[in-house]
């Protein structure tokens, strides 16, 4: 299995590195496939203008 999918907590760098927990993480990858709406993650997880690609260069992203 991969060790992104074992990963309760990881680095997020859309808020600098914080420790978050995996739910937020997937909220905010819902959202980047245009499964979710924007209000469904944390409101500072847009903070930065090229936030999808920051997301996408995750080693942390789950590619569907």
């Amino acid at each position: 299995m991969d060790a992104r999918l074992k990963a309760e907590y990881m680095s997020c760098p859309l808020v600098n590195g914080e420790i978050i927990h995996y739910p937020e993480c997937f909220d905010v990858h819902c959202v980047l496939e245009d499964g979710a709406p924007k209000w469904t993650a944390r409101e500072d997880m847009f903070n930065h203008e090229d936030w999808k690609d920051i997301c996408l260069k995750c080693p942390y992203h789950y590619h569907d």
